[in-house]
């Protein structure tokens, strides 16, 4: 099997040929019977993607991918914060120094 997939991804490879074989192997569970050419093809070269990307040597790959792009979502978040929390402060010791009678 190994050499029938260049060594490459090896079982995640073989999952999704087979998984694409079977289903067209039996109208009753073809999934893609309906769909025009160009939706299947974007449609299996999805589905293979995913399937190759549970190849557990490329884990810390696609974990450093995430990584990079949530921490710059984060830092987004923790700038937004950061301005709400200075924002509140003031509103808070404004509030404080107005006075209790004007408060109220």
């Amino acid at each position: 099997m190994a050499q029938l997939y260049n060594d490459i991804t090896v079982l995640e490879n073989h999952h999704a040929a087979l998984g694409f074989k079977l289903t067209h192997s039996d109208e009753r569970v073809n999934i893609f019977k309906n769909l025009d050419r160009d939706s299947y093809k974007l449609i299996r070269q999805s589905v293979i993607d995913m399937v190759l990307a549970t190849d557990m040597s490329k884990h810390f790959v696609h974990v450093n991918k995430f990584n990079g792009v949530f921490g710059r979502v984060m830092q987004v978040v923790h700038t937004i914060e950061n301005k709400l929390h200075v924002l509140l402060s003031i509103a808070t010791l404004t509030f404080t120094l107005i006075g209790w009678r004007i408060r109220h």
